[in-house]
């Protein structure tokens, strides 16, 4: 995990998704929540 979002520059939103992306705008990983945590 450490390693794409150390490269990650810029951070967005698609839909329920947090999504990373580096200097250049490509996507570096996507974080989604765990099934059954409280929104």
């Amino acid at each position: 995990m450490g390693r794409w979002l150390g490269s990650a520059s810029r951070a967005g939103l698609d839909g329920d998704v947090l999504v990373f992306l580096d200097a250049q705008g490509n996507e570096t990983g996507r974080l989604r929540r765990a099934a059954g945590t409280p929104q």
